[in-house]
């Protein structure tokens, strides 16, 4: 199923380019100078896509590092291009679930619209790998759609992508 991802995500770029920013990304932008994000943060983004988001914390941390990982070799090729010139930012491909963070400990975690692509028998791996690149300090920022809604979504096949598993709250707990 990894190969499988990887494929749709490559081909999910296209799509990507086209939206660019959208209402969500501002809004998660925003909430994210909310919690903190400064000029010397050091931040993850764990399937970051082609680097939307990361993009616009660019414009906050100017002297932490940036950091980006995805299963998708074309999302990271176009975020490397996306971020080329920028010396503190850094892109991998990489199994999300099996992440390994040997950068500066980290002052933030995204998992922004990421983890309802997740199938449900893989997300411990996720949550132990959290757990491990996680310092004690390390603000762990998870954005899911609501699961009634996300529910709803994949019953009516609306705007789905190759993975939808809903995250009950009660998981997060």
């Amino acid at each position: 199923m990894q190969n499988e991802s990887a494929v749709y995500y490559d081909n999910y770029v296209s799509h990507q380019l086209k939206v660019a920013f959208n209402e969500r990304h501002w809004f998660l932008f925003r909430r994210l100078q909310q919690e903190g994000v400064s000029v010397d943060s050091n931040v993850l983004e764990l399937g970051c896509g082609i680097g939307v988001n990361l993009f616009l914390l660019a414009s906050i941390v100017k002297q932490g590092e940036i950091s980006g990982a995805d299963l998708s070799p074309k999302s990271i090729e176009i975020a490397r291009k996306i971020f080329t010139g920028k010396n503190n930012a850094t892109f991998q491909v990489a199994d999300v679930c099996h992440y390994k963070h040997t950068g500066k400990p980290l002052d933030y975690i995204l998992l922004l619209d990421v983890l309802e692509h997740i199938p449900a028998e893989n997300r411990p791996a996720l949550y132990k790998t959290l757990g491990e690149i996680a310092a004690d300090h390390t603000t762990l920022i998870i954005n899911i759609p609501c699961p009634l809604y996300h529910n709803e979504m994949i019953r009516n096949k609306e705007g789905l992508q190759l993975i939808e598993v809903p995250v009950p709250t009660s998981e997060l707990a």
